[in-house]
């Protein structure tokens, strides 16, 4: 059992980091170490804490911004691009109106001023006015005057008509200028306003990736927090006894410890390191720290001991008393320190550290505490008393009763 203590104090860090599955199990993600983050099986079991949800709802709200931006983004970008292209073709054809009225207009100012110089011929050779003629004029004169009067007048009709054509073609053309420029000033405030909303939600694409992974570790930090919902065991005091039953399953997998029977000693012990308004720091830290009384014979309970540690754990001098909340004695502890956090120190006053001391200090009387003798045997060496035992393994079936923990 020293050689397993001795394997864990090597092996437990890197099992820690990388997340090792128990032997023949399929890998999984790695589990955050110790103090970072839940164990992801005890992630998945319903927690509850005001903090808590604040968190996951400040989550949830963010990732649904996230959603509905992405969303709407995957819309106005190919619609933006769409109406880009429709503009350019918009404006070239806006500009092609406007050289064909400036033709039109041309030809137009040519056909009033041919009108005008016509109009000008008629009163100098008076051709608006043939019955006034002199009476004097021969036959033949009368008859020429006659025959350019009707050519005037057939150039006159046709140069009235050609500017009576162009005023309309010119006016067509400028509706249809108008009607296209009155689009494309549509088309253009549309893509402004696409173009606005586009920029809008590629900063809230950026604020989301920038706030998520915050908003993510706050609801780690809240879960370690958190007390499973329906049962007295905090998040923390889950994860340490779930870690210590995976890291037994992987270094000794004939043990067969299991979680809910450490849990069930923790309670006992305890309170799962809540003992006399001790609290557990998301590392696994219990302060300010949890004694036992004095083991020297003054309350008539407990055995006599004599101090082992020189106060070092216990913080007397004179005898010894268990300590931290799975309750070694120094000696004990001594003999079966393992390190739960990965941080190279084995504290008996940290709820990682003592819940897998505790499973080694189990597993010494296994293999096989899967059978219900050997688990009650094992149980009989962490205190001397059938009554301890029964609450302990009482408490053990009702944790696992109520709590789903699966690899």
């Amino acid at each position: 059992m020293r050689r397993l203590a001795a394997a864990l104090a090597v092996l437990l860090p890197a099992l820690l980091v990388l997340g090792a599955p128990p032997a023949g199990a399929q890998a999984l993600e790695p589990d955050p170490a110790p103090g970072e983050g839940l164990s992801a099986a005890v992630a998945r079991v319903p927690l509850t804490s005001p903090e808590l949800t604040r968190a996951e709802d400040a989550l949830r709200s963010m990732q649904a911004r996230q959603r509905e931006a992405d969303e709407r983004l995957a819309e106005v970008v190919p619609e933006l691009a769409s109406l880009r292209q429709e503009v350019e073709a918009l404006a070239g054809v806006v500009e092609r109106r406007e050289s064909q009225i400036d033709k039109a207009a041309e030809a137009l100012d040519r056909a009033r001023t041919a009108v005008k110089q016509i109009a000008v011929e008629w009163f100098v050779t008076g051709f608006g006015a043939l019955e006034g003629l002199d009476p004097a004029l021969t036959a033949a004169d009368r008859e020429r005057l006659s025959h350019q009067y009707v050519l005037s007048q057939a150039a006159a009709g046709a140069a009235l008509a050609d500017q009576q054509h162009l005023e309309a073609h010119v006016a067509d053309l400028r509706a249809e200028r108008d009607a296209l420029a009155e689009r494309l000033d549509s088309r253009e405030s549309r893509a402004e306003d696409l173009e606005a909303e586009r920029v809008r939600l590629t900063r809230t694409l950026e604020e989301a990736a920038r706030r998520l992974p915050e908003l993510e570790s706050d609801v780690q930090l809240a879960q370690m927090g958190a007390r499973v919902v329906g049962s007295d065991l905090s998040a923390i005091a889950l994860d340490a006894y779930w870690r210590a039953e995976v890291a037994l399953a992987f270094l000794d997998p004939d043990c067969g410890i299991t979680w809910s029977v450490l849990a069930g000693i923790g309670r006992i012990e305890s309170g799962h390191g809540t003992y006399r308004g001790n609290e557990v720091a998301p590392d696994g830290q219990v302060t300010p720290g949890i004694y036992g009384p004095p083991l020297d014979g003054s309350t008539g309970r407990f055995a006599i001991l004599g101090d082992s540690d020189g106060g070092a754990l216990d913080k007397l001098t004179h005898t010894d008393r268990a300590v931290g909340p799975m309750q070694f004695i120094p000696s004990t502890w001594r003999m079966f320190a393992t390190d739960g956090t990965g941080d190279g120190t084995a504290d008996p006053q940290n709820l990682f550290d003592a819940a897998v001391t505790a499973a080694v200090y189990l597993c010494r009387k296994g293999p096989g505490l899967t059978d219900v003798t050997r688990l009650h045997a094992a149980v009989l060496t962490y205190n001397q008393d059938l009554e301890y035992v029964r609450r302990v393994l009482q408490g053990a079936e009702g944790y696992r009763a109520d709590i789903d923990l699966a690899r």
